[in-house]
């Protein structure tokens, strides 16, 4: 599948996905194109999602979610 429809299959289903589940997803994201933009290389990106993974098992990810913090503020 080219890239273009790709994109549009994921926008149509992010839009039917319930409220705390979008907000879930756009939260992942945000923190995803935060640590890309912090990473130089690949690798950098690599592991900052590592520690994104392991601090989302935290009670802190709950808390930053329901306040629509990220981890970096």
């Amino acid at each position: 599948m080219n890239e273009r429809l790709m994109e549009f299959l994921l926008r149509d289903e992010v839009t039917r996905l319930s409220g705390v589940k979008k907000q879930v997803y756009e939260f992942i994201v945000n923190e995803e194109d935060y640590l890309a933009s912090k990473a130089d290389t690949v690798d950098q990106f690599e592991i900052a999602c590592q520690a994104f993974t392991a601090k989302a098992r935290c009670p802190s990810f709950q808390y930053a979610l329901r306040g629509n913090h990220s981890f970096h503020e």
